[in-house]
């Protein structure tokens, strides 16, 4: 596939014009916060072809020498309507003045050549095809691993969502990020699980991605937590959000090791919904 990753200088400003008129927020990050999961809002008030006066709320915590010291990096969603779909932008500029205002701050960027195509990697969420969700089941935490009396060697206990449930349906994954998902459960499949799933403490999550451009499968080890529940009360089904807190990694002799999730991202996960979210994203979205 033919993947675009920047947008031309007379659709940077058509898209700038859209931003404006839809008063549409920007995540901005600083140079000094781009290792971290922190971000800042703002908005574009107006725009020349060489400057772009941003409205800002707060400056992070930094202060106003720091952020003239650095480039930012804005972040923005936009709705292609003859498509009927979302996209989404970022570009790099550095600060060229900042001053302080009643509620906030002006910040004054240098307008950028071009536009990237792409969200932040650690906050960009896609909704995958089902064709590259191979493989996934989830254990609650506690309840992973079990001691065979018999042979005093630990091994897996059935899960409580298996793949069986992935293919007939039962459970979906809505979408994925670098360090979290969002599944549906499904009542007449899952009426169990869903009865006892508020209550978990964490869960442990097998699953199986496919990677088209590779021509193999990816197999990973999470553990996570329930961020929020909502239950529709006409057909019971529960829509949950989870937030990946530990990766699981295989030694040399299979022994499975957790390693604590930093900044909210898993590498390996991060490439993959970004590489995903480029094939989307082609010359045609526009």
């Amino acid at each position: 596939m033919d993947i675009c990753t920047t947008v031309t200088a007379a659709e940077t400003s058509e898209l700038l014009e859209q931003v404006i008129a839809e008063r549409v927020k920007l995540i901005v990050v600083p140079a000094l916060l781009s290792r971290s999961p922190k971000s800042l809002a703002g908005m574009i008030a107006s725009f020349t072809k060489k400057k772009i006066n941003l409205e800002l709320t707060s400056l992070g915590g930094l202060t106003m020498a720091s952020w003239l010291r650095n480039e930012v990096v804005c972040y923005f969603q936009l709705t292609d309507r003859a498509r009927a779909c979302d996209f989404y932008c970022n570009f790099s500029s550095p600060v060229l003045s900042l001053t302080k205002q009643p509620g906030g701050y002006a910040c004054v960027l240098r307008t950028p050549e071009a536009l990237s195509l792409g969200q932040r990697r650690s906050s960009m969420r896609i909704f995958p095809r089902p064709e590259h969700v191979l493989g996934f089941s989830l254990w609650p935490q506690g309840q992973f691993m079990i001691r065979c009396p018999e042979t005093n060697k630990v091994k897996l206990n059935p899960p409580m969502i298996s793949n069986d449930h992935l293919q007939e349906k039962h459970v979906q994954l809505l979408d994925l990020s670098a360090g979290g998902m969002k599944l549906k459960l499904r009542y007449p499949g899952l009426k169990d699980v869903i009865e006892g799933w508020e209550g978990m403490p964490g869960v442990v999550i097998w699953l199986v991605l496919y990677d088209p451009n590779k021509g193999c499968n990816m197999t990973l080890w999470f553990k996570g937590r329930i961020c929020y529940t909502h239950v529709d009360h006409a057909s019971k089904d529960v829509v949950s959000g989870l937030e990946l807190t530990a990766e699981g990694i295989k030694e040399k002799g299979g022994k499975l090791v957790w390693r604590t999730v930093e900044r909210r991202m898993v590498k390996d996960l991060a490439a993959w919904t970004y590489e995903r979210y480029l094939e989307s994203t082609t010359r045609g979205v526009r």
